[in-house]
């Protein structure tokens, strides 16, 4: 059993625990499905402003678009299924106008940007003198606040349990007691941006769950027998299984027999 978890793995077993088993036990890898990838390109433009506020106090607009567009273009990987490259690229394009023509962008300056893409963990202690190391990389970083980029076919309008995992993990990384989500989406009334803060979880909470669910996944990795056998030990049906088959290949590869048409 490892000693380090990302906070990408404990979204993936909380959405699905067999995504997770595919991924992280058996070690199988799939394309990027276009959701993935159009996610990425939207972040990648985003995350350039601010990089460029942090070294300049400013940034230019089209060079943002032009970093989604760029990254969508030039993928050879993503495997394009209900989703094609040129609607990825419309979204992308649209989600990363609307978010640098918004407020929440010009309102930040040079002194306010401590960085993006950084990585940020904590330690939870657990019985036996074992621990847990869970991080994984924060998106924005300002002198204040966490902010998470997230992007999406429909609107969001509060928090989720994701959101205060994630957003927990790096706010008590950096010592902030505020976070945020910016959430972009491309719905068919076009591209939205919603803005929301949430709440961290309490130190003691943050380390429970974490622990519960570090042992779940020892208990279930070390169970000696056969793939196959060891496979109905994770549940296919995670909190938000449609949801989280959007963003899984697995099942059409014919590894998940639980695929949702």
């Amino acid at each position: 059993m490892q000693d380090h978890i990302s906070v990408s793995q404990f979204n993936t077993f909380s959405r699905c625990e067999l995504q997770w088993f595919f991924r992280y036990i058996m070690g199988y890898v799939v394309a990027p499905t276009g959701n993935l990838t159009l996610g990425k390109a939207t972040h990648y433009g985003v995350e350039y402003a601010y990089q460029s506020i942090q070294k300049e106090d400013k940034f230019n607009g089209s060079e943002c678009i032009d970093r989604s567009r760029d990254y969508i273009q030039h993928d050879v990987e993503t495997e394009w299924d209900k989703l094609s490259k040129g609607e990825a690229v419309d979204h992308a394009v649209g989600m990363t106008k609307t978010y640098i023509e918004s407020d929440p962008i010009h309102q930040v300056h040079q002194p306010d940007v401590v960085g993006t893409e950084m990585k940020a963990g904590i330690v939870v202690p657990l019985d036996g003198g074992d621990r847990a190391i869970v991080s994984g990389y924060a998106d924005i970083i300002l002198k204040d606040t966490v902010i998470d980029i997230k992007t999406s076919a429909s609107k969001q309008k509060k928090a989720t349990g994701y959101n205060y995992l994630q957003n927990s993990v790096y706010a008590h990384h950096f010592g902030y007691k505020t976070s945020e989500v910016h959430s972009l989406s491309y719905t068919k009334k076009g591209t939205q941006l919603n803005s929301f803060g949430v709440p961290i979880m309490e130190t003691q909470v943050l380390a429970f769950l974490i622990a519960g669910f570090w042992n779940k996944l020892k208990e279930n990795s070390l169970v000696d027998v056969e793939p196959k056998e060891k496979m109905k030990l994770f549940s296919p049906t995670g909190i938000v299984h449609s949801w989280a088959c959007s963003y899984c290949g697995y099942g059409k590869q014919g590894l998940c027999p639980f695929k949702l048409k």
